[in-house]
């Protein structure tokens, strides 16, 4: 996105919040955290879940890229609801926004794209062997992912559920009023994108500080020097 849209973002985050925009903190380096991959958020149309998922990443250092096709950050009323539920982190690390295809594939030059799904073949959580660049991407909250999107993916994961069948009643607030048709997939085991979002990124972030002792040696030596103050 360009220097000046993300400009526009934040000052547009900081009027809806009637507050003035807070400084954005740095990038995380390649190796701090979970690493300088990324969140792919792709069509997703709640702005609560929007939020949500800006403040889980900006905790476990993930930036975050939009595809937003139905311009959800666009509308105002719904851009406030995503900077409440974002708690600062939309105003700290504004998204980067993909306005096409041609963005989409130079997000994803020289990285892996993980694609979740539901269903399918995909390595489960929590054995899954993550980079430090890999894109996890999340889809519309209807419809999941794009199946060519799946299918173009270096690699497909999902969180292990137990079998069940839980068909999703009509809601009297839908996400989208104007569908008329079911969720797809619908009665199987599945979570909130949100949701989804903290638990994969947790399992991200372990996975990484698992990969390092010396990291892990290091942060238990300033919690003892800490403790003794």
């Amino acid at each position: 996105m360009p220097r000046a849209g993300r400009g526009a973002l934040r000052t547009a985050a900081a009027k809806t919040s009637g507050r003035t925009p807070a400084r954005p903190a740095a990038l995380p380096k390649a190796n701090a955290g979970a690493g300088n991959g990324g969140v792919l958020l792709y069509d997703l149309r709640s702005p609560i879940n929007i939020g949500m998922i800006l403040r889980i990443a900006e905790t476990f250092q993930l930036r975050v890229s939009i595809f937003d096709p139905a311009q959800v950050l666009r509308d105002e009323v719904r851009l406030k609801t995503i900077s409440d539920f974002a708690c600062g982190a939309l105003q700290r690390r504004p998204p980067r926004m993909l306005a096409g295809v041609v963005q989409l594939r130079q997000l994803r030059r020289g990285v892996r794209l993980i694609a979740t799904a539901i269903e399918g073949e995909a390595s489960t959580l929590p054995e899954f062997a993550w980079r430090h660049t890999d894109i996890l991407a999340l889809g519309n909250e209807y419809d999941g992912l794009p199946a060519d999107l799946i299918a173009s993916a270096e690699a497909r994961l999902h969180i292990p559920m137990p079998d069940g069948y839980v068909p999703k009643p009509r809601s009297s607030a839908p996400i989208d009023p104007t569908r008329v048709g079911p969720v797809a997939n619908d009665g199987n085991p599945n979570l909130n994108v949100a949701v989804a979002a903290g638990i994969l990124c947790y399992t991200r972030y372990m996975a990484t500080v698992s990969a390092t002792p010396s990291r892990r040696r290091a942060r238990s030596s300033r919690s003892r020097v800490a403790a003794s103050v």
